[in-house]
């Protein structure tokens, strides 16, 4: 797993269910990491590996706001950046995106 910043702070996510070609996974990593590193922003963000499951997902990545306005404007202004456009080109030809949702967490154990 790979995070930046404290999710336990924010309130909203975005989670983004991924498949990536398992001999690509570090490279995804990294290419995430370059890419969550130069937009930045004030919440959370993460990309995590499934060990289990039924194959749908071999990761998910999710970004975290303390509003659904933050969140939403936050996603935008990330999407416009250079570094996402060029994160998106290279991840493209191995990376598909099954799933995204808004979540919120109800309770925290």
């Amino acid at each position: 797993s790979v995070q930046r910043g404290d999710w336990t702070k924010d309130a909203m996510f975005l989670k983004y269910d991924l498949n990536v070609e398992p001999a690509k996974a570090g490279e995804y990593a990294a290419a995430w990491s370059k890419m969550t590193n130069a937009v930045g922003g004030p919440g959370s963000q993460g990309l995590v590996t499934h060990i289990t499951g039924n194959g749908y997902a071999s990761h998910f990545a999710f970004v975290g706001a303390s509003s659904m306005a933050e969140l939403t404007s936050e996603t935008q202004a990330a999407f416009a950046t250079d570094a996402f456009a060029e994160f998106a080109e290279a991840v493209g030809g191995y990376r598909k995106v099954q799933n995204v949702m808004m979540v919120t967490p109800v309770k925290g154990w």
